[in-house]
């Protein structure tokens, strides 16, 4: 038995959790009876939750869907969530008033994703991918309302793949990208006459386009904003609905692009070759019009000595900022105006 604990103290046993302490218990007589009494500091290691536990940093029912392939699909459960503040972990259960947890999620593990509505066909989805070792796992969650999930979304993201580099430093990094599927090309002889298209952020499925049949323009598309760190491609998968329901629709060919390789803020749009695994024949093309920004805020000192460049009567700074952005000018003039609104100033 010694063997088994000292084992899962340190390998973990299912998403992120490995054993914790033990409860201790002891037997007091009390008059005719006895009861048994559990150590007040171990409890708290206990996955048991009490009254005293549920202040958590956010509570609330959520529908569920989880799996080991992205998109989940199936019906959708409804649980009782709870994010452990300062624990970085997510708890849920059957019930509010459930005193065992269902299940738990190491957040510390985790990336949290925005889901399009086109992918389940509703608004207020969101998503957790737990990647442990080689293997991934998905959770898709559904709120009432669109505000409540980018609440819930806000705070999961808090807590997601934090690190002590990322916390320290004063620089934020905002990432986006802005994708558009516009038409595809199929082989002749490929035979496939409905088709649509899913969209993968790092395997995770987060967007999907209407059915249209071939030949067809999707003309579709879709803007995923705040990226974690941590993703580095993204990929558009090109599916031929089935005629029957009991089969699953097949994958004609995926299109899988790394961030790293785009041009920060500028328009890609190229024509994608769609590859299948072992094959090194394409089974047809997709364009893709893609734009990738990834982009540094200093903290507000650094930014002194260009604002007073900018608030400054001498225009030729205006004039220069105006040549280095020349395809720019609309977005220049949105945010010169802006800035000039804020500090009252007239040019």
């Amino acid at each position: 038995m010694d063997d088994v604990v000292d084992r899962y103290r340190s390998e973990v046993i299912i998403d992120g959790i490995t054993l914790g302490a033990p409860i201790i218990q002891t037997v007091r007589p009390v008059g005719r009876q006895a009861m048994t009494v559990t150590s007040p500091r171990d409890r708290t290691n206990s996955i048991i939750l009490t009254q005293a536990h549920r202040q958590g940093e956010k509570t609330g029912l959520l529908l569920l869907r989880k799996g080991k392939k992205s998109p989940v699909y199936g019906k959708w459960k409804e649980f009782y969530f709870v994010i452990k503040y300062g624990e970085q972990k997510l708890l849920y259960y059957e019930r509010e008033d459930s005193h065992k947890a269902k299940g738990l999620l190491d957040l510390r593990q985790c990336r949290a994703f925005a889901v399009d509505p086109t992918l389940y066909g509703r608004n207020g989805v969101f998503m957790v991918m737990l990647k442990y070792l080689n293997e991934l796992s998905f959770y898709y969650f559904a709120a009432q309302t669109e505000e409540l999930a980018q609440e819930w979304l806000r705070v999961m993201k808090r807590h997601t793949l934090k690190t002590p580099d990322t916390a320290k430093t004063e620089v934020q990094q905002i990432r986006s990208l802005s994708l558009s599927i516009r038409d595809s090309k199929l082989a002749k002889s490929s035979g496939h006459s409905s088709v649509y298209c899913l969209v993968f952020l790092d395997g995770a499925a987060l967007a999907k386009t209407i059915l249209m049949q071939v030949p067809c323009i999707f003309d579709e598309s879709y803007l995923f904003q705040d990226l974690p760190l941590s993703t580095t491609s993204f990929a558009v998968e090109l599916l031929s609905a089935s005629k029957r329901a009991y089969i699953k629709d097949s994958s004609i060919g995926r299109v899988t692009i790394q961030l790293s390789d785009m041009p920060n803020g500028q328009d890609d749009d190229k024509w994608h070759h769609l590859m299948t695994k072992g094959s090194r024949t394409a089974q047809g093309s997709l364009r893709l019009v893609a734009n990738f920004k990834h982009e540094m805020i200093f903290p507000i000192e650094e930014y002194t000595s260009l604002k007073e460049l900018l608030l400054s009567d001498n225009l030729t700074v205006i004039e220069a900022l105006a040549t280095v952005c020349k395809d720019h000018h609309a977005e220049l003039a949105c945010a010169l105006i802006q800035i000039f609104c804020h500090y009252k100033t007239l040019v």
